[in-house]
């Protein structure tokens, strides 16, 4: 059985102010967003309540693997902000975007480590 497929986005956006010559980053802000596709059972009269059972278990176990997948990105959004303030307005798009792709690494490892039956397949 596939997973269903997930996707998220952070866009990034930042304050700066310049004084004396000298530009700041006063302020930034990640937001972010998700879409989460998952499959659905035509209803069909033949389904069997053991039938439906076993599909409301699959389902679950599949919003629930991939609510933890979401929140695991959803949880480390403030790191993308950090790295936005901590650099030069020059460099603040590229401190964003270098922040967005390590977080994209983080929570590929997090997802293959959460998918259901990982564990037993090492």
């Amino acid at each position: 059985a596939a997973v269903a497929p997930t996707g998220w986005a952070i866009d990034t956006t930042f304050n700066k102010l310049t004084g004396n010559g000298q530009c700041k980053v006063t302020a930034a802000k990640a937001t972010f967003s998700a879409k989460v596709v998952l499959p659905r059972l035509v209803p069909n009269p033949a389904h069997t309540p053991e039938l439906m059972s076993s599909w409301r278990a699959y389902l679950a176990g599949i919003e629930n693997a991939q609510a933890a997948n979401l929140w695991f990105v959803y949880d480390r959004v403030p790191t993308v902000e950090s790295a936005i303030l901590a650099s030069s307005c020059d460099g603040a798009p590229a401190a964003a975007t270098a922040a967005v792709q390590r977080l994209q690494a983080l929570a590929s490892e997090f997802a293959r480590a959460n998918t259901p039956g990982a564990q037993t397949a090492k």
